[in-house]
């Protein structure tokens, strides 16, 4: 009986979201948009996101046996596919965390492994993010720089002169 509860109350409160995301919905202003892209474009735009999805996938197995859970190019890919799913229906990081938490506790790794793979999986992806931004701005600008905040100490003429209450200039040091 507790079960039946609770698949029925989730299967009504999925059906009240999907209304509720239908009313906003419009279907000539989604078909035009996709008219937009042609075939090629959009061919080139799914590939590419299924290729980054199995590097994904087998970044998140390779972790899994580097911690010494062993793990199937599926499950892996489940995993990663889930933990989407989780992300995008509740808070990033906690939703990815549940949702591969309910799929790897069926196949014996405990949460803190989950945690950890999760953990170790962000800082990669972030990683290869980086590297590529890195790639895109020396494709773009040629040259990459990373700036301090911190003015260092320079020769500057109008350090050297004062204002009317006897202030120095904003980048001078005192």
């Amino acid at each position: 009986m507790r079960n039946f509860i609770r698949v029925t109350l989730s299967s009504a409160l999925l059906t009240g979201a999907i209304l509720l995301a239908a009313q906003s919905f419009d279907l000539h202003q989604f078909q035009e948009g996709l008219g937009s892209f042609g075939a090629g474009h959009l061919s080139v735009v799914i590939g590419a996101i299924m290729v980054s999805s199995l590097f994904a996938s087998l970044r998140v197995r390779s972790i899994a046996a580097g911690l010494g859970y062993q793990m199937s190019v599926r499950d892996s890919i489940a995993v990663l596919s889930l933990g989407q799913l989780g992300g995008a229906i509740f808070f990033q990081i906690f939703g990815q965390l549940a949702a591969r938490g309910s799929y790897l506790a069926k196949h014996n790794v405990p949460f803190s492994g989950t945690v950890i793979i999760t953990g170790q999986e962000r800082v990669a992806a972030a990683l290869v993010s980086f590297g590529l931004a890195v790639i895109g701005a020396l494709y773009l600008f040629h040259q990459v720089t990373f700036r301090s905040r911190r003015r260092w100490p320079r020769s500057d003429p109008y350090c050297d002169r004062s204002d009317i209450r006897g202030h120095r200039g904003r980048n001078c040091v005192a």
